[in-house]
């Protein structure tokens, strides 16, 4: 049970150091406007119509491989493939949280859930424990 839970906190933890190093790579690929709060939901809805479109597919990556990393990490310490998923559930949770904060436009609110399953599932195959 302890593996479990450590399984499951560090694969969240994996989860969201990689999303926030994926974004802050992301944001010296495309920098925010002069004077703008990248921490400020008021200010990030603002300008959400401004945002380029690349900006907007790093965040997705940014989600995707938050899922990959800490569904990986989750795997390895928990050795149950299940705790993939409950990182990748995590992080869906945090998208939709943030896009209810920061309008973000319908196609990416449509991709985010399928690119959590297609994370979790490449995960699981890539890395899964195998049955006995």
């Amino acid at each position: 049970m302890l593996r479990l839970i450590l399984g499951i906190i560090a694969g969240l933890v994996a989860a969201v150091f990689t999303v926030m190093l994926v974004e802050m790579v992301g944001h010296m690929i495309f920098p925010p406007p002069e004077g703008v709060d990248v921490s400020n939901p008021e200010q990030l809805a603002a300008i959400m119509h401004e945002i380029p479109l690349g900006a907007k597919i790093g965040v997705l990556v940014a989600w995707a491989l938050g899922i990959f990393v800490g569904g990986l990490v989750a795997i390895r310490i928990s050795k149950r493939n299940w705790t993939a998923w409950v990182v990748g559930l995590a992080v869906l949770a945090m998208g939709a949280v943030t896009m209810m904060m920061i309008p973000h436009p319908l196609w990416m609110m449509v991709a985010t859930p399928l690119i959590t399953v297609l994370a979790v599932v490449l995960t699981v195959r890539l890395f899964g424990t195998r049955a006995a």
